[in-house]
């Protein structure tokens, strides 16, 4: 963490994360005393997972930039405020900057995927709705003219594919060699997972010609949904007490009969096999 000049108070305050307190210390302090706004842009970056948006209002009266960039470990990759906060799923702070008069939730970072990409890959919904709801654009390319889509697909997400379809991206687009998103699927797949890459495939590639005639994307196949509902909740055995939702419970629980992997009582907790769940 870089260095930021507090006085004692000013410290208690930012260890307590009592925003008031740090801003009234801060403010006692002659300015020329004060840590400089690199200093404070950078610790507010590198804190941004773990803020509040108080304390971070409270650094930007004081001259922190969220907007302001940084390499990350050395790296080639620079990063902003809302790219930490995004990677650490601190909605409170996600939600914050994006009620700034500047935030841009589409900006392009040297070396790093869009902000809604970085939300979708790391399975943080409620962050990509955020962002959704502040005008990013599911079909915006990075670098190389990869698009969350084509992102989504080289790393097989197929949940982020079908939030992505459901959202309005665009299936058609081509990246910076000429591929379209259902062409990025891996030829290699771990085989435990329990749903089959060429449905994926097959499903994008219609969602792409239907596009392309200006028609809806059709719903993904029942047996890919069951699939991944299982995969959600960790392909295990389900016990009474797994913190599944209630609309989905019932579902997770017939898929699992079906297969007599309902924990009854004595029973251990155990992973499915790949050979447990069949490909289709």
């Amino acid at each position: 963490m870089p260095k930021i000049s507090l006085p004692r108070q000013a410290a208690i305050a930012w260890e307590k994360g009592d925003a008031k307190a740090f801003g009234d210390a801060m403010e006692s302090l002659d300015p020329v005393n004060r840590s400089s706004p690199e200093a404070l842009s950078e610790v507010l970056c590198e804190k941004a997972g773990e803020l509040s948006p108080d304390m971070a209002a409270v650094m930007v009266r004081f001259g922190a930039d969220p907007r302001r960039l940084f390499s990350v470990d050395d790296a080639a990759m620079l990063v902003d405020t809302l790219y930490m906060a995004i990677s650490a799923a601190n909605n409170g702070m996600v939600e914050w900057l994006s009620a700034q008069p500047d935030f841009d939730p589409n900006r392009r970072l040297p070396g790093a995927l869009t902000p809604l990409a970085q939300a979708l890959l790391d399975s943080h919904w409620e962050i990509a709705d955020l962002l959704l709801s502040h005008g990013a654009d599911p079909s915006y390319a990075q670098e190389f003219g990869a698009t969350p889509l084509h992102v989504a697909a080289s790393m097989y997400k197929v949940e982020a594919i079908l939030w992505l379809i459901d959202n309005g991206a665009n299936p058609g687009l081509e990246n910076g060699i000429g591929n379209v998103p259902c062409e990025c699927i891996p030829s290699t797949l771990d085989v435990g997972k329990g749903w089959n890459p060429d449905v994926v495939y097959e499903y994008l590639e219609q969602c792409r010609l239907l596009a392309a005639q200006g028609r809806p994307s059709p719903p993904l196949p029942a047996p890919v949904k069951d699939e991944l509902l299982l995969e959600k909740h960790g392909l295990t055995v389900l016990d009474p007490q797994a913190p599944i939702p209630p609309d989905e419970r019932e579902r997770v629980k017939f898929l699992l009969q079906e297969r007599n992997l309902v924990k009854k009582p004595g029973d251990s907790m155990r992973k499915l096999s790949p050979q447990a769940l069949p490909r289709w």
